[in-house]
C-alpha cells in the first residue's frame, strides 16, 4: 500500500511546520503536501487526489470553509475527507457550520500531537475501509453482470 497522502493547508508557516514534523516524527509513513494558499490549495487537490486534508479556518483569500466548499463541490474531490483545523473558531456553532459545510472532523490549535496524529490516523483507516468496500462493490457488480452475460449467452444457445 503506498503512503498516504496528506494536504495541509495554513497560511502560518510555523503550523504548518509543526505538523509536518509531528507527521515525520510518527511510526507511520506519510506523503505530505502542503500550500499557504486556499486558492493553491484546492488545485493541489485537484491534481494530487489526497487521501486527506487538513485545512486551516481563516486564512486571508478563500476560508476553509470555501475551501472545502470548493472540493465537496468538484466531482473530482468530493470524497476526500477534511479536518478543520483551527485555533480561533472552535464554539459548537462552528463546529456545527464545519461539519454542515463537509468537514469530516475538528482539530483545535495550537496542535496536540497525540489528537492530531490520532483523528489523522481514525481518518485514513476509515478513508481506507471505504475505498476497500467500493473496489469490492465494483468488483462485485462486474462478476454480476458477466454471470448475467454467461447466463444469457447459455439460454440463446439452448433455444
Amino acid at each position: 500500500m503506498e503512503d498516504p497522502k496528506i494536504l495541509i493547508i495554513d497560511d502560518e508557516i510555523e503550523i504548518i511546520k509543526q505538523a509536518i514534523y509531528i507527521l515525520e516524527s510518527s511510526d507511520s509513513q506519510y506523503e505530505i503536501l502542503n500550500s499557504f494558499s486556499g486558492k493553491e490549495a484546492i488545485e493541489i487537490a485537484i491534481k494530487e487526489q489526497p487521501d486527506l486534508i487538513i485545512t486551516d479556518w481563516q486564512m486571508p483569500e478563500i476560508s476553509g470553509i470555501d475551501i472545502i466548499k470548493k472540493i465537496k463541490n468538484n466531482q473530482n474531490t468530493q470524497e476526500i475527507p477534511i479536518i478543520m483545523m483551527t485555533g480561533a473558531m472552535t464554539s459548537s456553532e462552528n463546529l456545527s457550520l464545519a461539519l454542515k459545510t463537509g468537514a469530516v472532523d475538528f482539530i483545535k490549535k495550537p496542535i496536540d500531537k497525540l489528537e492530531f496524529l490520532a483523528r489523522i490516523n481514525s481518518m485514513l483507516l476509515l478513508t481506507h475501509y471505504y475505498k476497500q468496500k467500493i473496489i469490492a462493490e465494483t468488483k462485485a457488480k462486474e462478476l454480476v453482470k458477466e454471470n448475467l452475460e454467461s447466463y444469457k449467452r447459455q439460454l440463446a444457445s439452448s433455444t
